[in-house]
This record gives structure tokens, sequence and C-alpha cells, in this order.
């Protein structure tokens, strides 16, 4: 446990979530469903505590004179997703992770938020990989979608090996970085898991190639977050991830109120594209990737990679 002092001068406790506050922070999130599509997935699917048999995480929070602040999902050593926090709980979240030996590899949330945590978070050894902008969109029922496509169908295990290499292509498309082994293994392990939980869905077409793939996210009764949108490039601007889309939209909307996502603010034309489907802004936020350097040979280590020089052993692929 962490005891900081604010920047409004009041104690501030940073520490994990107790079973026993684990009601109140649930409802604290749904406060804001539409932001916290993934956390609320997760503590629905793994609970607020880590258990035996389930991926690693934690969930720091920060109290403000016994009140909730702020939180972050932090899952394997890796992956950290900052719930809805002020600007002075996210600089105390930084401050206190900063004193891990594991280094945080990806940090997803609201665009300020993320810019206070890493304004604390930051020391010498660690750069910035990837920096960009984000825009949160949602689309809500009722939502008149239009006319589809028939022949999406949710993936099976015979697509996986093409969905991985067309996830692993857009990646490089969309950061402009190169691949490493680490991001191979965890979009092939991402890409398995969704496809054995029916959260990926395809198209292909009248010669059985891959032209478009999507899928959830996190699914939280009542909103899905959809994520990894790809149509193939010879096809793109021409429908297809309109009319796909449609269809799978008008699909989740059968049983849930909202659909909300992530696109690139510099992306126009996804931006364009999710427009005509209905989908309004809702937030601004912030996706960073971090790397670490080892101080005595001043080399950069891979994403993950402790500031001591080691991987830690507890890290895990994000999968929720």
């Amino acid at each position: 446990m962490d005891i900081l002092r604010s920047v409004f001068g009041r104690r501030s406790i940073v520490r994990n979530l107790r079973r026993s506050r684990a009601r109140e922070f649930r409802e604290w999130l749904a406060l804001r469903p539409d932001q916290h599509a993934v956390p609320m997935g997760w503590v629905s699917k793994h609970g607020c505590v880590h258990r035996a048999g389930s991926p690693w995480f934690e969930i720091p929070v920060v109290r403000h004179s016994g009140s909730l602040r702020g939180a972050a999902l932090l899952i394997g050593c890796r992956s950290l997703l900052l719930c809805h926090s002020d600007l002075d709980s996210a600089a105390l979240l930084g401050r206190h992770l900063s004193t891990r030996p594991d280094v945080i590899s990806t940090v997803i949330g609201e665009h300020e938020a993320v810019g206070a945590f890493w304004a604390h978070y930051r020391t010498s050894p660690l750069r910035l990989r990837y920096d960009e902008p984000q825009q949160r969109l949602s689309l809500s029922r009722p939502a008149s979608l239009g006319v589809g496509t028939t022949g999406l169908r949710p993936a099976t295990p015979a697509d996986i090996a093409e969905i991985i290499a067309a996830t692993l292509e857009m990646y490089v498309e969309e950061t402009g970085l190169a691949l490493r082994d680490s991001d191979v293994e965890a979009f092939s392990q991402s890409v398995r898991h969704k496809v054995y939980e029916s959260r990926l869905w395809v198209l292909r077409d009248r010669n059985a190639d891959l032209v478009f793939h999507a899928s959830i996210a996190a699914t939280h009764p009542g909103i899905a977050q959809l994520e990894g949108v790809y149509v193939a490039p010879t096809l793109r601007r021409r429908g297809v991830a309109t009319a796909a889309l449609r269809t799978l939209c008008a699909e989740l909307l059968r049983d849930r109120e909202t659909i909300t996502l992530l696109v690139n603010e510099r992306n126009e034309a996804a931006r364009t594209l999710y427009r005509k489907l209905g989908f309004v802004f809702e937030q601004r936020c912030r996706a960073m990737y971090i790397d670490a350097m080892v101080p005595a040979s001043g080399s950069w280590m891979g994403s993950g990679g402790g500031r001591n020089g080691l991987h830690p052993s507890e890290n895990q692929v994000l999968v929720t």
C-alpha cells in the first residue's frame, strides 16, 4: 500500500482492490459502461481478485479521503487499462507502479489521464515505442444499420492461421512497428482464444479467400467492445467492411444495448466508416507501447521486459 499526498492536499491511498470492495468497484464501473466494457467483462469472467487457474492480474485503486477516485486493470504485468480516473489519480497510479521492477508494455485510457500516468511512471530507462491518440465511439439501440451481407460467420479453428497472418499485417500497417517474436506470440494466442470462445467473425469470398474479420474484445450484459476490424487490402473502399459490420452490429445489438470500439484518431477512412454506421464520439483516448533499456548494456528490450533486464515469469498475454 502506498500513502501519498495528492495535489488536492488530501491523503491518498493506492492499494490493490480487496474482495470486500468488489461490489463497490463493479458499481463504480457501471456508472460509465461505454468506457468500461473491457474491465467490466474481465471482472465478470475472472472476478475482482486473482484466483488460481485464471490469468494473473491485479486492480490497483486510488482513494481520496476514503472515496474511490481511480483504478486500473493490470494484466500479466504487461497491459494496463486505466479505468475512469481523474488526473491526480492517474498520476498517483503512475508513481505507485513505477516502483515495480517489471515494465508495463501497453497503456490505454482517457487521453489526458494516460499523459498524467506516463509523466509519473516514466524513468530514464524507458521510452515510448508507439504513442497514438484514439477515439472511443459507440452505437446504441435502436440503430438503423441498413442491409448487411450474407456469409458472415463465427470463425472456426480452420480459419486461425489466416486470421493470425492478417492480424499481424494489420498491426504493422497501423503502427509502423517491426514485428517481434513477443508480438507474434501475443496476437496468435489472442486469436486462438477468441476463436475458441466464438468471439471472432469472418467473411470469405467466392474463392474462399479471407476478406474480412472482426472480434469482440470484451462483452458484458448490455455492452460489447469491437476490435481488430480487418478488410483485405484489395477490397478496401468497396463496401465490404460497411456491409459486414452492418450484419455483425445488428447481431450484437439483438441482446445488447451498446457497442463500443476504439479507432485511431488519424485514421479518417475508418472514422468515416463508423460514422456512416451510426457510431458517435464518446471519449478521446490514448494508446502507448513502452520499451525498457537495460542500463548495463545500453540496449533496448522488447515490450514487457523488466527494468532489471529480466522478463518477469508472470507475464501473460492480454486475453479477455
